[in-house]
């Protein structure tokens, strides 16, 4: 009965794992990660790039949009001179219709 829980030499072979199978091992896993090293470094010049690109683009974008929000500026002081100048104009039209009205029926 004892004989039957011991295994032979050579089905141990089968079974367990050798030294050459355990350096193969750890070449098949040093070569990987040479591989994900490699791809790595890759991505992150990719990315790299990438982000670069895409600060400059917007740094531009920003600059364009500050361009036009100064000019829209220009033109909304524009339009308040204009509407301040005709507020004006209107109270010193009414004004004047007021007085000239006020003389008429007080003479």
């Amino acid at each position: 009965m004892t004989e039957d829980r011991f295994i032979t030499y050579e089905a141990a072979r089968e079974i367990f794992a050798t030294k050459a199978d355990i350096t193969e091992v750890r070449t098949d896993v040093a070569e990987f990660r040479a591989e994900v090293r490699t791809d790595v470094a890759e991505l992150r010049s990719e990315v790299g790039t990438s982000n670069a690109e895409l600060r400059a683009e917007v740094r531009t974008d920003v600059a364009s949009i500050r361009t036009e929000m100064a000019e829209m500026e220009v033109r909304m002081i524009k339009w308040m001179v204009a509407v301040q100048i005709g507020g004006i104009t209107a109270i010193a039209a009414v004004t004047t219709a007021i007085i000239a009205i006020s003389r008429l029926l007080g003479d």
